[in-house]
């Protein structure tokens, strides 16, 4: 199964007439069972489509503004395969393969269909050569589960005995692209954890679109038009089918669906100019609290309005007649239901007027709520993912702060004189350490120390100075390569002149010590973790870099972390030769987050974090 990751859009472009006409003739060619008319509804040449291309991957999605995703080229080579919505809407496009409806678990949780697991019907099966894309569906429902490419031929198949593989599967009812377009069910056999049969339910709509209309139809027109619509599946199939489900798990899983259908069916409804308003409305109904302001409007807009959609609705400000994320904002102030605050071209959400009737009597219209089924399911879920970020952080949290040194050792200059005193080339110390164990004390070990001149008064102190013997000049005077001709050194200098020359040629380290990890010792001053905030594709973002020294997982911040932050997270290595250490780009400004995160979780000094604040 390809999707069993969460589905992140990296870019989303919209596809042309021209580009939209090629993947039509495409469809055509590589989906012969479609007819014009099929065609026609399966992609429209009206409206408005995008290319989205998902991270992490070469796969290309094609979706029409206001429908589910309809296609997608699994690898960015031309070869398109339908969504499960596509399917329900056209369940003849590919040749289908049936199952019983108990095997359809394995296929949810991301199993390849075998073939003791085919349903053969009395005159065989169909012939479909190895290789063929096929649906697979559950006995008694109508409306395929998955979609795959078939192992071997059906004639191979049925002279092996129907043994091994059967279906490759490539995509599935409940992976996270069903989940990307929007979580629908084309009929109540569809639940939470199988696909049972479902005899007497009516069909999808014959269109993309219609699926999420006559879904949300059925939810609004009550339990009881529901129960007409959609006959229990006790009058469907006998009480021993092999697809057979408790009537309460196929009744119960649908219903949060169809609310969540429902939705989808009203936001896409919307304008632009309203979709920004509502979910504006949803965000201060849900995530979006005083405690966070203030925020950037760009934080407000893409982690707090934008998750308070269904994903499978497309929102973009710019389509708007605001057309920029900033006037909207600016708009909403000069109703009087926010406070904002611009600095530098930037604006800041500061307020929210929650009194106002535009807030107080709102209903949000997502997330759905007491729906029960897939909407409970869902609550169940984010309470899940909170508890799983909850130990994945726990997991990390230090009760002690990182022990770190600044020490010095000797470079080639200074190594004969630190081997003198007794001590290795690759002692460290701390510089007083180094002054005390070296220095004066070869200076008293080899009696060079005096004194010359005399006080002025009784304040002033002799001026020490220090007769200079080989090792001395060897150590502080001479320099690498061959000396000059006639060149000739001091026979003693000023105790200040040879300190000074020590100390610089004394080679700086750092070391930093966390519990539970080997001491870290590397050359040159102890470096800051670095965190930034700038701007890239017109985007903000926030960096941090340095992680390594403190012995802090920059993959790890990045994967918790985009749940953490609500924002997407990336990770890259630096730049440079021989350069090893990673950063972490979030999107959008969240410095002061990051920081405080820093400081609380891993319990790295203040005095170790440096913030810049670079906008690009």
């Amino acid at each position: 199964m390809s999707f069993r990751k969460e589905v992140t859009v990296s870019t989303q472009a919209p596809v042309g007439k021209r580009d939209l006409k090629k993947l039509r003739k495409d469809v055509e060619a590589q989906l012969p069972a479609l007819s014009p008319k099929d065609l026609d509804a399966l992609v429209p040449l009206s409206g408005e489509w995008n290319a989205l291309k998902l991270k992490g991957s070469g796969t290309v999605v094609y979706q029409q503004v206001g429908r589910p995703p309809t296609l997608f080229d699994l690898d960015g080579r031309g070869d398109l395969w339908p969504t499960v919505n596509a399917l329900w809407a056209f369940p003849d496009m590919l040749p289908t393969l049936e199952t019983h409806g108990p095997v359809t678990r394995h296929l949810l949780k991301g199993a390849d269909l075998m073939l003791p697991g085919v349903i053969v019907p009395d005159g065989g099966l169909p012939p479909i050569a190895g290789g063929a894309k096929v649906a697979v569906r559950a006995a008694g429902n109508a409306s395929p589960v998955a979609v795959g490419t078939l192992a071997i031929s059906t004639a191979d198949a049925a002279e092996g005995a129907m043994k091994g593989k059967g279906v490759a599967v490539v995509h599935v009812y409940r992976d996270m692209l069903w989940s990307f377009g929007g979580r629908a069910v084309p009929n109540p056999g569809f639940g939470a954890e199988e696909v049972a049969a479902c005899e007497g339910a009516p069909p999808p709509d014959a269109s993309i679109t219609g699926i999420t209309t006559a879904l949300a139809s059925a939810t609004v027109g009550g339990a009881a038009e529901d129960a007409e619509a959609h006959p229990s599946q006790d009058d469907g199939a006998g009480d021993d089918g092999p697809a057979a489900a408790p009537a309460d798990a196929s009744d119960a899983a649908p219903s949060g669906a169809y609310l969540e259908a429902a939705a989808v069916a009203k936001l896409s409804a919307l304008s632009m100019d309203d979709l920004l308003v509502e979910t504006l409305k949803n965000a201060v109904a849900s995530t979006l609290t005083d405690d966070k302001l203030p925020l950037d409007a760009s934080d407000v807009y893409q982690k707090h309005m934008q998750p308070a959609k269904p994903a499978s609705v497309p929102m973009d400000a710019k389509r708007s007649t605001f057309k920029q994320v900033a006037k909207f904002f600016k708009a909403q102030q000069k109703a009087k239901l926010i406070g904002t605050k611009e600095h530098k071209g930037e604006i800041k959400v500061v307020s929210i007027d929650r009194s106002h009737p535009f807030f107080a009597q709102h209903a949000p219209s997502w997330p759905v709520a007491g729906g029960g089924g897939a909407a409970s399911g869902k609550a169940d879920e984010a309470a899940a993912n909170n508890s799983e970020l909850e130990a994945e952080i726990a997991a990390v949290t230090r009760s002690a702060p990182p022990k770190v040194s600044e020490l010095v050792g000797p470079t080639h200059y200074l190594e004969k004189l630190f081997a003198e005193l007794g001590l290795a080339k690759s002692t460290l110390v701390t510089k007083e350490e180094a002054f005390e164990r070296v220095l004066f004390a070869y200076i008293d070990k080899a009696g060079l120390s005096s004194h010359h001149g005399q006080a002025e008064d009784d304040e002033e102190e002799e001026e020490e100075t220090v007769k200079l013997d080989a090792m001395l000049i060897d150590s502080l005077f001479k320099v690498a390569g061959g000396q000059k001709k006639g060149t000739e050194f001091p026979e003693s200098a000023s105790l200040g002149d040879c300190e000074s020359r020590f100390e610089q040629r004394l080679q700086a380290w750092h070391r930093v010590e966390v519990d539970g990890h080997e001491p870290r010792e590397r050359k040159g001053p102890l470096p800051r973790i670095q965190v930034g905030a700038g701007r890239a594709a017109g985007h903000n973002k926030t960096t941090v870099s340095g992680l390594e020294t403190y012995r802090v997982d920059p993959e790890a911040l990045a994967r918790y972390g985009r749940r953490l932050f609500n924002c997407t997270t990336s990770v890259a290595e630096l730049p440079g030769k021989n350069v090893h250490d990673k950063e972490v780009t979030l999107q959008g400004h969240c410095l002061r987050e990051v920081t405080e995160h820093l400081i609380r979780v891993y319990k790295i000094p203040k005095t170790c974090i440096e913030l810049a604040d670079k906008k690009r």
